[in-house]
């Protein structure tokens, strides 16, 4: 997705919603691998398990031609204009140089969204190019008086808060205060009812502010080649005016304002300005989105098709169990350790990575398409339920329902939807400190993993465990007596519970 030029918030985006779409394919490749195998209906069985085979090598095969369709989706340039964040008494103001060869300015609708301020100071003039060059122009040394808040209290604003600073070139009894006044910028709240005021000094985060903006103003000041977007609301900087003082002092024609510098002007979250940058263009997101979710449906419906053949392939239909936990165990490593290893040799190209991942899916294919020797016959009738009694089906599942439903939870929270929500939501709040909260995802994972093993291997297993039934010794005389050196011929028993045959070897 960087790749092709996407901005953050429509990376999150397509992460959040191409896996809701993918659960499309195991919801049809399920019933489709079950119709297939026949059965029911009077259709034939399948004996060999091909069909499972050639379904899961189809899956891999799309899933590697849709995601090369993404190279087909035109890459995004974008060309971001300076932009900067300008107030004064009068408002505030968004200033943009103009775009493409037109040099024109963008016409904004009625919706409202983010922009992050940071690095505001007092300044004459506001350019779209500022970027925290513009050093606050407090009061001259040796003009500095204390500011009593009688003498702050200008216009009905109230007093200024302010930062006492103390110079000491003079005696102790003789020590000269000031107050340095800091940028107040200030707006009404969502009722309309109070005005609240950001005060921003240089310890201050960005501040966020969510505003909406006008059609660019003409204006007789030489704005040639930038456009001035007023904000629609109610907005206000308030200077001290000692500052307004001093400033004017220094500079012909000042208009003293308060200038701030735009974090991250376009890629922020529910950024304002994202659409007004120059080449921007939705179309290749909104392709990127379409081909992304239709080719996750394909590996996700083979991820379910190869763990219905590794329950297949691992069961022992004599008791109904079989060792298939460290089968997925060994399927979840590999989950788990390819995609870096992929990421690493690709050194982040995509083009790399698309190479890697389809020798991969090729080579899947291939064995999966050759190989005639897998054990993927279907199970028998009677194994899908507990004690083969078809009255109760799904028994099983409704007796260890506590269990199925806490990995349900453990699944639903770190599944390819709610793990991307959650990991943007990280990366977009925390954008310094990215590493330190994925880091407490891992431990957090690790911390539960080993509780659940703990819990499982000393609480759950012995309780939920199925009883042993061991053959009586020594055996019944009358077995001896029958067979003279102590053996017996196996014995076929037919199962002929609800009139449905079928036989175990003891």
């Amino acid at each position: 997705m960087n790749s092709t030029g996407l901005s953050k918030d429509e990376s999150i985006q397509i992460s959040i919603v191409a896996p809701l779409i993918a659960l499309i394919g195991p919801l049809v490749a399920a019933p489709l691998a079950d119709r297939l195998g026949g059965g029911f209906g009077g259709a034939p069985r399948s004996k060999t398990g091909r069909y499972l085979r050639v379904m899961i090598a189809i899956c891999l095969i799309l899933a590697t031609i849709f995601y090369w369709l993404l190279c087909a989706v035109p890459r995004i340039i974008r060309s971001p204009p300076n932009v900067s964040f300008t107030c004064d008494e009068k408002g505030g103001f968004i200033l943009q140089d103009r775009c493409g060869a037109d040099r024109i300015c963008y016409n904004w609708g009625s919706a409202k969204g983010s922009v992050l301020v940071k690095n505001c100071q007092f300044s004459c003039n506001a350019s779209s190019g500022y970027a925290s060059e513009v050093t606050t122009m407090y009061p001259d040394e040796e003009e500095t008086t204390e500011l009593t808040e009688e003498d702050s209290d200008y216009s009905g604003y109230g007093p200024i808060e302010g930062e006492q600073l103390v110079y000491g070139n003079t005696s102790p009894n003789e020590t000269e205060t000031t107050f340095i006044s800091h940028p107040h910028m200030c707006y009404k709240n969502a009722s309309g009812d109070n005005i609240i005021c950001e005060v921003f000094t240089k310890y201050s985060k960005p501040i966020d502010f969510r505003i909406g903006l006008k059609p660019t103003i003409n204006t007789d000041e030489d704005l040639d080649d930038t456009c001035k977007y007023p904000f629609s609301d109610y907005f206000q900087c308030r200077i001290n005016p000692e500052v307004i003082k001093n400033l004017s002092s220094r500079q012909e024609d000042c208009h003293p304002n308060v200038v701030c510098e735009i974090h991250d002007p376009y890629n922020n979250k529910d950024s304002l300005l994202k659409r007004s940058q120059c080449g921007y263009d939705n179309i290749s997101f909104w392709l990127y989105l379409f081909i992304r979710s239709f080719a996750d449906i394909f590996p996700a419906a083979a991820a379910t098709l190869l763990a219905t053949a590794v329950v297949i392939a691992t069961r022992e239909t004599s008791t109904g169990r079989g060792d298939v936990g460290k089968q997925f165990a060994a399927g979840a490593l590999g989950f788990g350790i390819f995609a870096p290893i992929i990421g690493g040799v690709a050194n982040g190209i995509f083009l790399g990575a698309m190479i890697c991942f389809t020798i991969l899916m090729v080579l899947a294919a291939i064995i999966l398409l050759l190989d005639n020797n897998m054990p993927l016959s279907p199970p028998e009738w009677w194994w899908h339920t507990r004690c083969g009694l078809l009255a109760l089906p799904m028994s099983s599942v409704r007796e260890y329902g506590l269990e199925t439903g806490a990995l349900g939870v453990v699944l639903f929270l770190l599944g390819r939807c709610f793990g991307a929500l959650f990991g943007g939501m990280a990366y977009t709040e925390y954008p310094n400190n990215f590493q330190d909260v994925h880091r407490g995802f891992t431990i957090a994972a690790g911390t539960v993993a080993v509780f659940y093993f703990i819990t499982y291997h000393f609480y759950l297993k012995p309780k939920c465990a199925a009883p042993v039934h061991l053959p009586p010794d020594p055996a019944p005389a009358v077995v001896q007596s029958m067979n003279g050196n102590g053996s017996y011929t196996p014995l076929r028993v037919y199962h002929n519970s609800k009139s449905k045959k079928g036989h175990f070897r003891y």
